[in-house]
């Protein structure tokens, strides 16, 4: 029978040396003992190699468990940084459709500004086309009340002006 006791766990050298106890007292046992012994070694040897196969899978277990926590984590940081962006993406939304609310709000206004400014032209050439009237027939005028000047608005009229004279200009230019 061979004894390796680094090999084998303390159980097998005790049942070994049971069994060579057994033998010295009864030798024609001792063929049988050893084929037992044998056997025992053998499986121990089995279940040695499927507790180091455990060992593993069970490290292995642990592994992947971390890595799962890791990869569940990451996850958890993800799906925060989604809902952040999708916060920021809906408060983006609503300052563009308020800014674009303001812009139209703005060229409404301006809008208006400029058909009042063309109404108001339309107004002193009507003026002064009563006036060149009432100079040609001789037939004084009343006067009518001066208005007072405006500087911003014979700024823009004067702009205005500059404006329709370029258009003209261009089509003119078009036409030949």
């Amino acid at each position: 029978m061979p004894a390796d006791s680094a090999v084998q766990p303390d159980y097998l050298i005790d049942v070994r040396n049971a069994l060579g106890a057994v033998c010295a007292v009864h030798d024609d046992y001792a063929e049988f003992f050893d084929g037992v012994f044998s056997r025992l070694e053998s499986m121990s040897d089995v279940v040695h190699s499927r507790e180091e196969e455990l060992k593993n899978l069970r490290q292995q277990q642990q592994q992947w468990e971390q890595e799962r926590s890791a990869l569940e984590r990451e996850l958890e940081v993800v799906r925060n940084r989604a809902a952040e962006m999708s916060e920021m993406l809906v408060q983006q939304k609503r300052d563009a459709e308020q800014q674009q609310s303001q812009w139209v709000g703005e060229l409404k206004r301006l809008r208006k500004a400029l058909q009042e400014m063309a109404h108001r032209m339309d107004d002193r050439d009507n003026d002064r086309e009563e006036i060149s009237y009432a100079e040609t027939n001789a037939t004084p005028a009343p006067v009518h009340a001066a208005a007072a000047p405006d500087p911003v608005l014979d700024s823009v009229m004067a702009q205005f002006e500059v404006l329709r004279k370029d258009v003209a200009r261009r089509r003119d230019t078009q036409r030949s």
